[in-house]
Order: structure tokens, then sequence, then C-alpha cells
């Protein structure tokens, strides 16, 4: 449990001020206080669990609030149909009439029990059209807070004006947006061409089609990986799932690095207690804990003082 972790890196650093405190308050005690060489290696310990617990804050973060999984193609490449196949049930309106989506549809769905919302987005396409012309610039500007985002093309088409188009989209977006590029009808054949041409993007590629569902599972996959494609977080590992907690343990962490490099420096005592107390404090905003009384009981429960 998170918690637990919490505790534990708490108990290490008021060892870390008690030792510094008993050098500060008892140097008269024959008390072998620990070497600033062993202080470096427990406090460079200690950085790296932090470390690790922060680095599971953005999976921790989508098991809490979800992803967001866009659809983007030019009118009538099967993004509303590709919708319903994910979804395994009919939510939005399926036409052969190019444009029919005219805004965005939102849905919610499950993927191996993490939340997902799906938004299918107005065709993207030049057009004339004021209310389609809405839908596509909404359909851009949802790129900004999309985690995934799906790039539809027809399988069986060469890439066409449109194709091109969303092409630049990706080039553009490509820094701050996880594509995955699905070629749509499958079933109708595969074009050599746009193939090579979306080969040229580096991004992974899945052949689906949405009638019938072949490759949905395989595109269900990809788009699993492209959401923990940097996460290395283990199926039983305690995971931060609270901003709260993410910046509390940035100022702990913060903290500690002075600390350790008051230690590079040999900077005093009085110094190290200073950067200790931050790290200790910033941890308290999780724990609801404060500082003294605890480490004056550290001190008489580990050190053996006025025996």
């Amino acid at each position: 449990r998170l918690s637990e972790r919490i505790f534990a890196i708490r108990e290490q650093i008021l060892g870390f001020l008690a030792l510094i405190e008993i050098s500060l308050d008892f140097s008269e005690e024959e008390i072998e206080v620990l070497p600033l060489d062993e202080l470096k290696i427990r406090l460079t310990e200690t950085i790296a669990q932090i470390e690790r617990l922060l680095d599971t804050y953005d999976y921790g973060r989508l098991l809490q609030e979800g992803i967001k999984l866009l659809i983007l193609g030019k009118p009538n490449v099967g993004k509303s149909s590709l919708l319903n196949a994910l979804l395994q049930r009919d939510r939005a309106i399926v036409s052969e009439i190019p444009g029919t989506t005219r805004d965005y549809i939102e849905a919610s769905l499950e993927l191996d029990g993490l939340a997902v919302q799906a938004v299918d987005t107005a065709g993207i396409r030049h057009t004339e059209d004021l209310v389609e012309a809405i839908g596509v610039e909404r359909a851009l500007k949802q790129l900004e807070s999309a985690d995934v985002a799906l790039a539809v093309f027809e399988s069986q088409r060469e890439l066409e004006a449109d194709d091109r188009a969303l092409l630049e989209i990706i080039k553009q977006h490509g820094a701050d947006v996880n594509f995955v590029l699905v070629q749509n009808k499958a079933d109708l054949g595969q074009s050599a061409s746009a193939v090579a041409a979306l080969g040229e993007l580096n991004l992974p590629l899945v052949a689906i089609s949405a009638r019938t569902g072949e490759g949905i599972d395989g595109l269900k996959q990809a788009i699993k990986n492209e959401i923990f494609r940097d996460s290395s977080i283990e199926s039983e590992e305690v995971v931060v799932t609270s901003a709260r907690h993410q910046r509390a343990l940035e100022g702990t962490i913060t903290a500690l690095r002075n600390a350790l490099e008051a230690v590079d420096l040999r900077a005093s005592e009085e110094v190290l207690a200073v950067d200790v107390r931050l790290a200790l404090d910033s941890l308290g905003e999780i724990t609801g804990e404060t500082t003294s009384e605890d480490v004056l009981n550290h001190i008489f429960a580990n050190f053996c003082i006025g025996k």
C-alpha cells in the first residue's frame, strides 16, 4: 500500500534527522554518529525510492482519471463504425453520407480495467459547410487533451488529399500525442502505396475491419501499448494517483537532494538539518504528522542516551 511505503520513507528520513540532531545536541555523549559517507549512501537510496514512486504518477493518474482516446480521419473512413466496434454496441450514427458526424461523439468503454473516454470526431477535410468546418476545428482542439489518437485511413485506397492533411496533423502533434495509425476496411484489400506512405511515419500501424471485427483485438493491444509505452510499472507495484501526493513527494525529493549536495560540500550539521526537516515537512503534507516529537522519540528509541 502507498501509505506503508510513505511511512517507511518517513522513518528513514527521521533517522537521518535524528543522527544530525545527536551530532548537534549531544556532541559530548559517547555516541557514534553516522559518518557522512554512509549518510550520503542512505540519502541516495531514499531519493531513489521516492523517484520510483514519482515515476508511477502518470500511470496512476490514468488509473484514477481514465484516458482520452481520439478517433481522427476523413469523412466516411469508418470512424463511427470503429467507435461502435470498440464499444461492441451502436453509439455513433453510421452512414454512407460524408460529414454525418459534424461535431463529436463521446462514449465510455473499459480496456482491461482502464476507463477510456472515446471521442469520435468530425471528418478531417476542407469544407465550405460552416457547421462541418466548426466540427473539424473542434476535432483538432480535442488533440490538446488526448492521451492516444487513432488516425484512420482506408486500407484499400491510395492516400488522398484529406488523408495527407491528416498526416500533416500527425506530424505537428506527434510530440505531444501518442498516435496509432489504423487502416480500416481491410476486408476490401490493402493499398501497397498507402502502407508505404504510412510506414514512413514510424508509428504503430494496425489493419482492421470495423465491419467484420477483424483486427480489433490487435488494435486494443496497440492502444494499451501506447498508453503504457513509457511505463515500467510492475503489476503489483504501489502507484501514486493524487496530484497532491505528487507535489508533496516532489518537495521531499528536492529537499533531500539539497541535503545530499550539502553532504558533498561538507556543509555544517545545521544546514543539513534544515534540508532534512524541509523534506519531512513536505512529506507531512501526505502523512499529516509533525516532526519535533517524532525526532526525539526516534533518538531515545534507537540510541542509549543517559545510560
